[in-house]
């Protein structure tokens, strides 16, 4: 009787484990079921807590726990913080295994790697950094040597309003200097269609270490580089330009003017950022690497629109705002450059410098992190001693010094760029190889194109 007893112990023992393991690899089998989803969290996460995990069945976890996420269940929600910290080990190990594979020199492979795990980290600046750093040591399948050097080419903030533009005042001026917000389109238009394509500034130039150098650049064939620039991005509520730049409901560029009737007061037709994300999201090839611009500005202030006086009542809400659309943008590869001191360099004293220099590095560097640009909007005929200044406290690329394209010199690049705005439209005086008569606004203008 006793060993009978013993026998049906053991053949129950048996059947649970085996009713155990099928339902184990049966949660496997079945991602959907929100209740397969956390009976198998909650054996991973004791698996995790009481010895190592494979990579295979780590994956699976986070598989099922974005599920759980979304699902908003209380497991997930009661073991948050230990989620969170078992996702930073795995982002470790993730960057671990990249760096393994660059050390054996198998750079796409670590590119690749990186890219199929990205949208584990929180915090993407770091593998990002890294696909870039090892991008550049091999050549991607349909890249050619280009051996053109990129425009800079610089565009003035746009007259989102050009009606109010012309019959100003201020008409001529505004005339000659600024694009309009469809001549900017056109402009983009004309790019493309003429084989020019977007690159970023760090696809040029290496600024990751102490001495900056060339790259050799890799594009598609018979594809001509161009950097794009947008000089000038302070708003003081001028009625030809938008009030602010703004990120709207559904977490998309968007421009704001306060003075327009309710339905206008948000465009995404008005000023370049929205212009070019549309553009970029129609015409993707025309973008190298997501590739977008650099945005300059001046220090009046109003940069994209936020007041960041501090005799602003509203200083540090503004502050809040400027730097979460600095956020943004930088996510969006968007670079930023700090604008002109003066035009007169020789009359600007050691004290208003010194001023110029600690607003860059208490307000500026808080917001936009390093800013390594400095764009001027006059030519300079020799290297002044401001620009050694400059490049102690982390400027290493200066534009426009009045140098043919680029020079590198004491540890600083020197860039010439190309402007563009009604005049030169007119004029057609770019060396752009483009249509400029398909760019021009005939209908808001006032003055005639001379064909």
């Amino acid at each position: 009787t006793i060993y009978m007893f013993k026998k049906i112990i053991v053949v129950i023992l048996l059947v649970i484990s085996i009713m155990f393991t099928k339902t184990y690899f049966c949660i496997y089998a079945c991602p959907n079921n929100a209740l397969n989803n956390e009976v198998l969290a909650e054996h991973l996460l004791l698996k995790i807590q009481n010895s190592e995990i494979t990579e295979e069945e780590l994956n699976k976890l986070f598989n099922y726990l974005e599920i759980l996420n979304s699902e908003n269940t209380q497991f997930f929600a009661y073991n948050i913080e230990k989620l969170n910290i078992l996702m930073e080990k795995y982002c470790e190990n993730i960057i671990n295994n990249a760096r393994n594979l660059a050390q054996n020199k198998k750079y796409k492979e670590a590119v690749n790697y990186l890219e199929s795990k990205k949208s584990y980290f929180a915090n993407k600046s770091t593998v990002t950094s890294l696909i870039n750093h090892y991008t550049q040591f091999f050549i991607e399948e349909g890249l050619v040597l280009c051996d053109t050097k990129p425009i800079f080419l610089s565009v003035n903030k746009l007259l989102a309003y050009p009606e109010n533009a012309f019959n100003n005042k201020n008409g001529e001026e505004l005339d000659n200097l600024y694009l309009t917000n469809k001549e900017f389109y056109n402009l983009l238009n004309e790019l493309y269609l003429n084989d020019y394509i977007l690159i970023n500034l760090t696809d040029y130039l290496d600024l990751s270490s102490n001495e900056i150098t060339k790259k050799e650049l890799y594009l598609p064939e018979n594809k001509k580089p161009i950097i794009l620039m947008f000089n000038n991005a302070n708003y003081n509520n001028e009625e030809y330009f938008i009030e602010k730049f703004i990120i709207d409901a559904y977490e998309n560029p968007a421009c704001f003017s306060s003075t327009q009737c309710e339905k206008q007061q948000i465009s995404y037709n008005t000023d370049f950022i929205p212009i070019l994300e549309d553009f970029i999201e129609n015409y993707k090839d025309f973008s190298f690497k997501n590739a977008k611009a650099i945005i300059s500005f001046e220090n009046n202030n109003n940069i994209l629109g936020y007041n960041i006086n501090k005799s602003n009542p509203n200083y540090n809400q503004e502050i809040l705002n400027l730097k979460k659309i600095a956020e943004f943008l930088k996510a969006k590869n968007y670079n930023f450059s700090f604008g002109d001191f003066t035009k007169n360099f020789n009359g600007l004293s050691n004290e208003d410098f010194l001023n110029e220099v600690n607003y860059f590095n208490n307000e500026l560097t808080n917001i936009f992190g390093k800013i390594k640009i400095f764009t001027s909007n006059y030519n300079r005929p020799k290297l002044s001693n401001i620009y050694y200044e400059l490049n102690n406290i982390g400027i290493k690329v200066f534009i426009n010094f009045n140098t043919s394209n680029c020079l590198i010199k004491n540890n600083c690049a020197l860039i010439s760029f190309e402007k563009i705005n009604g005049e030169i439209l007119r004029n057609k005086t770019s060396p752009l190889n483009i249509n400029y008569d398909k760019i021009y606004d005939h209908n808001t203008r006032v003055k005639l194109f001379d064909v």
